[in-house]
């Protein structure tokens, strides 16, 4: 439902659940977003769209008001979707961007999430690089309808908790070319020569990917074997100027942010464009879900590598993270009977 500008009355309540003072009168911007005015004492609020109709269930505070932010870089990964497997697909992304500079992570899941694949997540999660966030709610909408409310829950959650914050999908690696540095050094630069940037945006190449990948840990060969970085290697021309870019932002700076780019920044602050020659974004697709006729250039391909100076540290990071998290599972189903095999797979 849209409702961009809306008019939102913010209700305000102690740790008793008494109302505090009259109801703030605001509105929707962007998409899915109320701002509501700070109100002492209050440490539950709820909004309702009439000043005296009926009010949303009423929420905890979450102060987020830090002096200083916990993280230089951190990353949001859009809602996770679709029937190929992920937990390879997400142990590369997460590996790939903690060794670009990343100390935080906010992944946001739906119900289309495999048990499988979360087992990988929780792991994560208990080693403190990832949070989790669910967002299946009563309305049966399409997966891929989160993504806005996802981008503007992760852009609120980052403003004052880190410096920088990529918006990418699960299948895009943002990379400096071969003379530079990790993002982590790129975002550092910036930061300390032009206050003004508060964005930067990457160009794609897209790197052709003709299969699914496998649906289940079998061993480290297996893993180096599928790991996307390492399969895949067709990769079209940058896109030019204007078409799809992938952004890291500075939350604190952008106002509205979208699937590709900030839509509005505050006052006295720009984006930057990242000149090809000095980096990309590499974007593993299925042939099958290209917008093929839009690709620039499409009939133009080359044989490209994943950056060697990164590649070992990649390939050791995901094998011992897949490894410990799935290798005794797999040992066990290969102990089993055949016929108790197969019956555990209704489990899945």
């Amino acid at each position: 439902m849209n409702m961009f500008l809306k008019t939102i009355y913010c209700h305000y309540f102690d740790r008793r659940g008494k109302n505090i003072g009259k109801p703030f009168k605001s509105f929707v911007f962007p998409e899915s977003v109320i701002y509501c005015a700070r109100r002492p004492k209050a440490k539950f609020i709820s909004i309702s769209e009439t000043e005296d109709g009926k009010r949303e269930p009423p929420i905890r505070f979450i102060d987020r008001t830090n002096p200083v932010a916990e993280h230089f870089f951190s990353v949001c990964l859009a809602p996770v979707y679709g029937d190929e497997p992920k937990w390879l697909f997400l142990a590369e992304f997460i590996e790939h961007y903690k060794i670009q500079g990343a100390t935080y992570f906010f992944i946001y899941i739906t119900d289309d999430l495999e048990p499988y694949d979360r087992v990988l997540l929780d792991d994560y999660v208990r080693t403190g690089n990832v949070e989790v966030i669910s967002i299946v709610d009563r309305l049966l909408r399409d997966p891929r309808d989160w993504q806005t409310i996802q981008i503007h829950d992760c852009l609120l959650r980052n403003r004052y908790f880190s410096n920088w914050t990529a918006f990418v999908d699960m299948d895009e690696r943002l990379l400096m070319n071969e003379s530079g540095g990790t993002l982590e050094d790129f975002l550092m630069n910036i930061t300390q020569h032009d206050s003004k940037i508060g964005s930067v945006t990457f160009r794609q190449r897209w790197i052709h990917k003709s299969d699914n990948l496998p649906k289940r840990y079998k061993d480290v060969k297996q893993v180096k074997e599928w790991m996307p970085t390492q399969r895949y290697h067709n990769t079209t021309m940058v896109t030019p100027p204007g078409w799809v870019v992938k952004s890291i932002v500075q939350p604190h700076k952008v106002l509205y942010m979208w699937t590709h780019y900030p839509r509005k920044m505050y006052n006295g602050y720009r984006g930057y464009s990242v000149k090809p020659e000095q980096g990309v974004s590499r974007h593993y697709r299925l042939r099958s879900r290209f917008v093929w006729d839009r690709i620039p250039n499409r009939t133009h391909f080359e044989y490209t590598d994943y950056p060697a100076k990164y590649n070992d540290r990649l390939v050791d990071a995901v094998t011992q993270r897949l490894k410990y998290v799935y290798e005794f599972e797999a040992e066990e189903s290969y102990r089993m009977p055949k016929y108790l095999r197969n019956w555990s797979e209704f489990f899945y």
